[in-house]
């Protein structure tokens, strides 16, 4: 008996090292870019993110709009993108969650090279059209210091990405999870009543890291960097925002915009109107409206 359960251990310890023997796993190759990255996917993909203004939400608000996107290469799409912000137990911070639910899209034969990531996906080249989920991002947002005097209002926001996204063999969605962390300076400059308005002029300054998997046991890392300016008064808000992020790899990964929005405020809603322009590595024109609802929930209105 003891002589058979010294073979049976000998045995397992055999196959246990066999299986060590043919199991490894190649470290990642630092070398090359992976394509993985704004300049080789859809345009909800590795988007740059809407900048803070140095504030946050006080109130709940539900914002929900459609865009359109034209593509340089042929790329073009529309989606539903839907936004709740929502106060945790004090104006100051927020629970943010956002995502394009429906995304309908069509890729020319150029796009559907570019994209072409991996070997199975060339089984997906006869597709010219479809309709894609986005993945969900949520972020918590903090108002660390208010604008007193000299002192200017700053925000931090830590956000995850989820891998909810699909058809990522064709080049909509990557199917890997990410996140960010950024910050935001804020002051706000009188410019008089005219018509009497109360007319603001509100300028920001946004920094942070911002990070992807790109392959297996690789990431790529990336700086953001925004600048926001906005004029505001009770019954508008133009705002102009220049930003991006820059990743290691050099090839596709230095998503550069130009943001424009214009919003009415009516009572309880927003109308809003954007357009976004693609200046690097983010090959995209954008067209959105929209319309947002706010629920003062804290009753802590200043």
């Amino acid at each position: 008996m003891k002589q058979r359960n010294l073979l049976a251990v000998a045995a397992l310890v055999l196959a246990v090292h066999t299986v060590h023997g043919q199991t490894s796993m190649d470290p990642p190759d630092l070398g090359e870019p992976t394509l993985i990255n704004p300049g080789h996917f859809g345009p909800n993909a590795f988007p740059v993110p809407d900048m803070l203004d140095g504030t946050v939400s006080r109130d709940l608000r539900i914002e929900a709009s459609v865009s359109h996107y034209w593509g340089k290469r042929g790329d073009n799409a529309s989606d539903l993108l839907l936004q709740l912000n929502i106060p945790l137990f004090t104006p100051r911070v927020n629970l943010s969650l956002w995502m394009a639910p429906v995304e309908r899209w069509h890729q020319s034969d150029e796009n559907l090279r570019a994209c072409r990531l991996e070997e199975n996906a060339r089984r997906y080249d006869h597709v010219r059209n479809g309709v894609a989920t986005g993945d969900v991002y949520v972020s918590g947002d903090i108002h660390v210091i208010t604008s007193k005097g000299w002192r200017p209002d700053w925000t931090i926001r830590a956000a995850v990405k989820t891998a909810s996204g699909n058809d990522h063999y064709r080049g909509r969605y990557y199917d890997a999870p990410g996140y960010f962390f950024d910050t935001s300076v804020a002051e706000t400059f009188r410019l008089g009543s005219g018509l009497g308005w109360n007319n603001r002029l509100r300028v920001a300054l946004s920094t942070g890291f911002l990070c992807w998997q790109s392959g297996n046991g690789r990431q790529n890392d990336a700086v953001m960097y925004g600048v926001m300016v906005q004029w505001e008064n009770k019954y508008f808000s133009l705002s102009e925002t220049f930003g991006g992020y820059s990743g290691w790899e050099g090839e596709g990964d230095k998503p550069m915009t130009l943001k424009t929005q214009l919003r009415y405020h009516l009572g309880r809603f927003d109308v809003l109107g954007a357009a976004q322009f693609g200046l690097q590595d983010w090959n995209y024109r954008q067209l959105r409206i929209g319309v947002a609802y706010h629920i003062d929930i804290l009753k802590k209105k200043k």
